[in-house]
């Protein structure tokens, strides 16, 4: 699978896009519960570039959410400025940058309640969360 196998032009669903390194612009859809990308073209994400290692590193999902996990590369995994332990996954969030040696790759995931930068679109009401407590409160007792 290429980088841009099937996913459509809009932002739907959580995929990866390349930022900066072979191909900017492509973009791989998460639709599976482990990815690899890597150098190798049996990589479902392949980064042409000999700074890459062979398999670079792995995404996979669950009920959770999304984790990337550095496979033992040469140039290493960085999350928002934060390089990973080899073998040690760590979650993603909407809108994490990934540097894979000379790659640079944005996580996407919008949800229905996040904006465009991935923050919460939900606005809580102090006076309303204390007056719905009280009202429970009193139904208790």
């Amino acid at each position: 699978m290429g980088p841009d196998s099937g996913l459509p032009e809009d932002d739907s669903g959580p995929h990866l896009v390349i930022l900066e390194g072979a191909r900017p612009g492509g973009r791989l859809r998460l639709d599976q519960s482990i990815l690899t990308l890597g150098r190798k073209p049996d990589n479902d994400l392949v980064l042409e570039s000999t700074a890459v290692s062979k398999h670079h590193a792995r995404i996979s999902s669950n009920e959770d959410g999304f984790y990337i996990e550095d496979l033992g590369s040469l140039n290493g995994v960085v999350v928002n400025g934060r390089r990973l332990d080899p073998g040690v996954p760590i979650r993603l969030f909407h809108g994490d940058v990934l540097r894979l040696s000379d790659h640079l790759l944005i996580f996407r995931n919008p949800a229905p309640l996040t904006d465009a930068q991935g923050l919460s679109t939900i606005a809580i009401d102090l006076a309303e969360v204390r007056a719905e407590a009280n009202r429970l409160l009193e139904d208790l007792l």
